[in-house]
């Protein structure tokens, strides 16, 4: 078990060294070696309060427990340096502030060990917001047994690029969580913990008054296994930049509490395009152009709980605000929210990656107002199958449960909440174009109160008012307009996609098929039936038809 150290304690920092020296900064002057060892410094073993750098290509291993508390650790501090860092099994370093190659190439890599700032940040690239542009490269690794805690933010990329990789057995833990503020940030996990205590933002991109600062504002996440929780909101392109989120597997939770609230859990959103601060109008001021918003659904070996909302550019900022299906069999991983998805704004892609859908499939793309119990302990089981140290934001360790807290309210409160809508759709648009079925098929979508489903069906005869694609207009097609009328069902009863009927199955639908009765595929026209006759006909189907609602 790692020694566990509490930064608080760490946080007075001493004028003097035992050897008498005053703070200073103290530069890595070895090749490949020992921490500890003050013949690798300029000024001897670093002490509390030194600025630490290491820049001239050589790697600093730590593998025991390092007490003095360091002003900051700085690997690559100009564009033409650079330097490593290797947390080893068994080492600890604090520092005010890290930052892994502002302006130069770094690298750093924690495992078994532990990395900690005091009161500042982990950044992982260029630090500063510069107006001239940082073009610092970092990269961090967090592998089996490592952790990294940062009493303020982890930012990827805040200018330059960055990546950060978690893998199997990591742990992070962060207040706001930024991958790609202004310059280019990814963030692969493969395995491991991460708690971002609140915002994970993703493709910030800055406010209006920091549209001059250059870019180019991208940030993606991957995320094939282990766990992340975000205790506030997860949003992909914050402000104004392009996000990306790519889930495969693992587990995703914006199900808890930020430092600022207490038990409500009212901001765990999944923002795909969340454009905080702006508004239309400072996007023409600043001529912001190509911000795009996107979350990807992978197969269907992963869990997402998203607390509260799923929410696509409700601000209409974004160039596109996208949410794709990969789809790979015949399941997949569904969006499951404790209270709506807000999806007017947004664009529904599907994708085929190594399967080719048959006649009756169908995949729950969102669920809303879901009790999601079950999905958060099968969260909490992933999380649980990786055995990891967890810590809080002192560098103490504790416990799993006072670290990962759910809020599950969404679901008991919706019946009195006015703000309670489930689906609030349609999609702006559906793209089916990387998904191409066999003949005889094609893609439809489905919206219900509280799901929206996609499925495979028999492909429209082009008939105008045949609502169930049988060839024929008749009685039977009525049956499907009835059953879904003032509805969004993207069925074959939404015949008139014009003016106001666009989007709903309402009275010109019906009209539509009226004035289409009794044709055929094979039949250029057909004889409307009598008003007396069809009356008759159709309250026939009314006393024995069941009404097709899905909840």
């Amino acid at each position: 078990m790692r020694t566990p150290i509490k930064v608080t304690a760490l946080l007075v920092l001493a004028a003097l060294s035992p050897t008498g020296r005053s703070q200073a900064q103290n530069t890595w002057t070895g090749g490949l070696g020992n921490w500890n060892d003050g013949a690798n410094w300029s000024l001897g073993t670093p002490i509390d309060g030194d600025t630490v750098n290491i820049d001239n290509g050589g790697t600093a291993q730590v593998d025991a427990l390092i007490l003095p508390f360091f002003q900051d650790l700085d690997l690559a501090t100009t564009p033409s340096a650079t330097g490593r860092l290797e947390v080893l099994p068994g080492g600890n370093l604090v520092s005010s502030r890290v930052r892994i190659g502002n302006q130069g190439v770094a690298s750093a890599s924690v495992a078994g060990g532990l990395l900690i700032t005091g009161n500042g940040s982990i950044y992982v690239g260029s630090s500063e917001q510069s107006t001239i542009g940082l073009t610092g490269n970092g990269e961090l690794t967090v592998g089996q047994g490592g952790a990294i805690v940062s009493a303020d933010d982890i930012q990827v990329a805040s200018q330059g690029t960055a990546v950060l990789n978690l893998q199997t057995g990591g742990y992070g833990l962060g207040g706001y969580s930024v991958v790609g503020k202004f310059g280019t940030g990814v963030w692969n996990q493969s395995g491991g913990l991460y708690v971002a205590a609140n915002d994970f933002e993703i493709g910030d991109g800055g406010r209006p008054n920091q549209a001059g600062t250059p870019g180019p504002r991208e940030g993606t996440i991957n995320l094939s296994g282990g766990t992340i929780f975000a205790r506030d909101r997860m949003a992909i392109s914050n402000r104004i930049g392009t996000g990306e989120v790519n889930i495969r597997g693992g587990g995703l939770a914006i199900t808890g509490d930020a430092d600022n609230e207490i038990g409500d859990g009212r901001e765990n959103s999944l923002d795909i395009g969340r454009g905080a601060d702006w508004t239309a109008a400072d996007v023409l001021a600043n001529g912001v152009s190509g911000n795009t918003s996107t979350f990807r659904v992978v197969g269907d070996q992963s869990v997402i709980a998203v607390g509260l909302d799923v929410t696509m550019d409700v601000k209409n900022v974004m160039e596109s605000s996208n949410l794709v299906a990969t789809v790979t069999g015949p399941s997949h991983t569904p969006i499951l929210a404790g209270r709506n998805a807000l999806i007017k704004n947004g664009n529904f892609l599907v994708e085929l990656d190594g399967y080719s859908p048959v006649l009756g499939d169908e995949w729950s793309i969102i669920q809303t107002n879901v009790d999601l119990t079950d999905a958060l302990l099968a969260f909490d089981a992933i999380a649980a199958a990786e055995d990891i140290t967890t810590y809080d934001r002192n560098g103490v360790e504790a416990a799993y449960g006072d670290i990962v807290t759910h809020n599950n309210n969404a679901f008991t409160n919706n019946a009195s909440d006015p703000n309670y809508l489930g689906v609030d759709g349609p999609f702006k648009s559906l793209d089916f174009s990387a998904a191409p079925l066999s003949p005889g098929l094609e893609f439809e979508v489905e919206y219900f109160q509280d799901e929206v489903l996609l499925k495979v069906v028999a492909a429209s005869t082009g008939l105008a008012g045949d609502f169930n694609n049988d060839g024929f207009v008749n009685a039977a097609d009525y049956t499907v307009w009835r059953d879904n009328e003032n509805t969004s069902n993207d069925l074959g009863g939404n015949g008139d996609e014009t003016g106001s009927s666009a989007g709903v199955v309402d009275a010109a639908d019906y009209q539509l098929w009226r004035n289409s009765y009794g044709s055929s595929v094979a039949m250029s026209a057909a004889v409307i039936p009598e008003p007396t006759t069809l009356v008759a006909t159709l309250a026939g189907l009314a006393a024995c038809a069941t009404a097709k609602r899905r909840r």
